[in-house]
């Protein structure tokens, strides 16, 4: 997603990502314009359309950036990505061993009123990571929360959660304006983390162990059933 490759470009650009754990699937850009052997079909067609907006303004950025591609750590990323499991698995528990937080880019990629979430987030919380959540609709901690799970406030400004700020991932033809500072916005916030004395992490050991105590030992399963229920029950109150 031209969003996710934004970011994580900035923070190449700015020599984050040297010590960083990533992968991503190789840029449209990248594909079109160079020999790597990439599945471009992958791409949906509406953010084709976006990438050739992107290639007017930061096309020569983009494709400076695409020596690091293909990039990925523990499945491969392009081609059948419906195949490869990455929905259905987690990566090894050393990739979060070795770093202090995940940065979790969620599903919504514009201004919605619905509020969910996908397995991404639920991949830290089951291996015990603080994380950041962009691209995830409003309230979206909120709902976290009351699935049973402790959010990372104490360390991680969780402010945004009921605003537009990092919901808009989206590109907005007439107002690209707001798209860039959105990304420009979420490059800042990912700074701001990694630049924190790591004793100000040791803050949250006790909430990420008993988010994975959470998962492991049923909560959230009673929680989900209990939410299943509830709204089963609404529906037949309905009828």
């Amino acid at each position: 997603r031209p969003f996710r490759t934004l970011v994580l470009m900035q923070l190449h650009t700015k020599g984050y990502l040297n010590s960083s754990l990533w992968s991503l699937q190789t840029p449209f850009l990248c594909c079109s314009d160079s020999n790597l052997d990439c599945a471009s079909d992958d791409h949906p067609l509406h953010d084709r359309s976006i990438w050739q907006i992107v290639d007017k303004v930061l096309g020569k950025r983009v494709k400076s950036f695409c020596p690091m591609f293909p990039k990925s750590l523990d499945i491969i990323l392009d081609g059948g990505t419906e195949d490869s499991g990455k929905d259905r698995t987690f990566p090894p528990q050393s990739f979060y061993d070795q770093t202090r937080f995940s940065i979790v880019f969620e599903s919504i990629t514009g201004d919605t009123e619905l509020t969910f979430l996908t397995e991404k987030v639920l991949k830290p919380l089951h291996r015990g990571h603080p994380y950041l959540l962009l691209c995830g609709a409003r309230h979206s901690h909120s709902l976290i929360k009351s699935f049973g799970f402790e959010t990372f406030n104490a360390v991680v400004d969780e402010s945004y959660d009921a605003s537009s700020k990092f919901t808009g991932c989206s590109f907005e033809e007439g107002n690209p304006q707001k798209f860039a500072k959105t990304v420009d916005d979420a490059v800042k916030a990912i700074i701001r983390l990694s630049r924190k004395d790591p004793k100000e992490w040791d803050k949250l050991n006790l909430v990420v162990q008993k988010n994975q105590r959470h998962v492991h030992c049923g909560g959230f399963r009673r929680n989900m059933v209990s939410h299943a229920t509830a709204i089963l029950n609404l529906m037949l109150a309905a009828e």
